[in-house]
C-alpha cells in the first residue's frame, strides 16, 4: 500500500488535487473579508458569494468538457499540466482584484483551469496501477485532496485574504515541478487510435450509455451540496436558526477532515468488499441520514460544539469521493475514460448552479424557510443519487484494457 503512495504519477495526481481543492475552497473561507474589501456590504455577501459561485462552475462545466477531450487527444500527462497551470495563475490574479467584475473574471478562469485536474489525473493513475491496486490509488488521491481544503482553512485563518491567494498560485507552479519523470499513460498510448474515436461526446450521449453518464452524474452530488451549500454557507444557516459565533473556517476543516477520513475508510472498505457500489449506497444512505439529524439538531438551538460535531458526521459520509472517482473512470473505455471522467466531475460539482437559484426560487417565490428549502432540495438530491447509483455498472473486477465503439451495438 506504501509503495502506491509513493508511487509519482500518484503524488502527481493526488498533490494536484490537493491544490485543486485549495483553491476550490479558499473562496469559502475568505469571502467575507475579500468582498468586503472591494465594498460589498455585509447584508449582500450571502447573495454575490452565491453569484461568484455561480460563475465558477460555469468556468468548471465548459472546462470539464474542454479538458476532457483534450486528454482523450492529446494525453492525461498534457491535461494534467495544463490544468495546474491554469488555474494557478488564475488564483494568483485573484489576489490582485480590486471590484466585482475582475473577480467574477478570475473565478471563472479558475473554474475553467481547476476542471482538469482531477479526470486527467485519476485516468492517470488507474490506467498505470494494476487491476487489484486501483481502489487503493484512487483513495490516496481523493485524501490528498481532501486535506488541501483543510490547508485553505487554516491558511485563511492566519494570512490575509489576498496573500492567501497568491500561496494558492504559487503551490500550482512548484507543483509542475513533480512533472519530470512522470510517463504518460501505457494503456492510453496503445489504445487504436484508428478503430475507436477518442473523447467523441456522441460515444458518452448514445442511448447505450446515457443512462449510465448521467446516473454517475447524479450519483456524486450529495458530495457538492454538503460542501458547496451546506458547508459554504454554515454561517447564514446557524444564524437563521438564531445561532451565532459559528466561523466558515472551523466548519470546514470539521468537514475536509472528516471527509478524508470518509475517503479513506470508504476505499478500504471497497476494497475489503470488493465493490463499489455497495460501498456507495452505504454512504450515500447515511448522508441523507445525517443531512436530516443536522436540520432536527438546529432547532434546539444547540451548543456550537454539537453543531460542529454534526458536520464532522455530515464529512464522514460524504466522504466517498475517492470510491465516486474511481468508479466512474472504470465506467467508460480508454477513448473516452477522460471525457467521461473530468465532464461527470465537473457537472457534478456545478450542480451547484441549479441548485442555488432552486433554493432561492424555494425561498423567495413559494416563501419556504431556508431549512425547509434545503431539506426539500436535499430529498430530491437522494432520490436523484440513487437513481443514478442504479445505472453505473460494478467495476471492481473489470481490466481497463477496453475502448467503446463508434457507434454501439442497438
Amino acid at each position: 500500500m506504501f509503495r502506491i503512495l509513493f508511487n509519482r504519477v500518484v503524488l502527481l495526481a493526488g498533490l494536484g488535487f490537493f491544490v485543486d481543492v485549495f483553491d476550490l475552497f479558499l473562496f469559502s473561507v475568505v469571502r467575507r473579508p475579500s468582498l468586503a474589501s472591494i465594498g460589498i456590504t455585509p447584508e449582500k455577501m450571502g447573495e454575490v458569494g452565491e453569484q461568484l459561485l455561480a460563475t465558477q462552475m460555469w468556468g468548471m462545466l465548459l472546462g470539464g468538457f474542454l479538458w476532457g477531450i483534450l486528454g482523450d487527444k492529446r494525453g492525461r500527462l498534457t491535461v494534467l499540466l495544463g490544468s495546474i497551470l491554469t488555474y494557478s495563475i488564475a488564483t494568483a490574479a485573484n489576489g490582485l482584484v480590486t471590484d466585482l467584475s475582475a473577480y467574477h473574471l478570475c473565478r471563472f478562469l479558475a473554474g475553467l483551469g481547476l476542471a482538469g485536474e482531477l479526470g486527467a489525473g485519476i485516468s492517470l493513475v488507474l490506467e498505470q496501477l494494476e487491476d487489484n491496486q486501483r481502489g487503493i490509488g484512487g483513495f490516496f488521491v481523493a485524501t490528498l485532496g481532501a486535506l488541501g481544503a483543510v490547508v485553505a482553512a487554516l491558511l485563511g485563518d492566519f494570512l490575509p485574504w489576498e496573500t492567501t491567494y497568491f500561496v494558492g498560485g504559487a503551490l500550482g507552479i512548484v507543483l509542475l515541478l513533480f512533472r519530470f519523470g512522470v510517463k504518460e499513460s501505457a494503456i492510453y498510448q496503445t489504445q487504436e487510435s484508428h478503430s475507436h474515436e477518442r473523447g467523441a461526446l456522441k460515444i458518452l450521449f448514445h442511448k447505450s450509455n446515457r443512462k449510465k453518464y448521467f446516473g454517475s452524474v447524479l450519483a456524486g452530488v450529495p458530495i457538492w451540496f454538503s460542501a458547496g451549500l451546506l458547508v459554504g454557507f454554515l454561517p447564514e444557516i446557524t444564524q437563521f436558526h438564531g445561532l451565532n459565533g459559528i466561523k466558515v473556517t472551523t466548519g470546514l476543516i470539521c468537514f475536509q477532515a472528516a471527509f478524508s477520513v470518509g475517503d479513506m475508510t470508504s476505499g478500504l472498505l471497497s476494497q475489503r468488499l470488493k465493490s463499489r457500489k455497495m460501498v456507495l449506497k452505504r454512504y450515500i444512505l447515511g448522508w441523507l441520514l445525517t443531512v436530516l439529524a443536522f436540520f432536527l439538531l438546529l432547532q434546539f438551538q444547540p451548543p456550537l460544539f454539537w453543531v460542529y460535531t454534526s458536520v464532522v458526521v455530515l464529512g464522514l459520509f460524504s466522504g466517498y469521493m475517492a470510491v465516486f472517482v474511481t468508479c466512474v473512470a472504470e465506467q467508460f473505455g480508454t477513448n473516452v475514460r477522460n471525457t467521461a471522467s473530468s465532464s461527470i466531475i465537473n457537472l457534478m460539482r456545478g450542480s451547484v448552479v441549479i441548485m442555488v437559484p432552486l433554493h432561492l426560487f424555494l425561498q423567495h417565490q413559494l416563501h419556504l424557510p431556508l431549512s425547509g428549502s434545503l431539506l426539500l432540495i436535499a430529498g430530491l438530491v437522494f432520490a436523484s443519487a440513487w437513481w443514478g447509483l442504479k445505472q453505473m455498472d460494478e467495476t471492481f473486477h473489470i481490466s481497463l484494457r477496453f475502448t467503446h465503439r463508434s457507434k454501439p451495438n442497438n
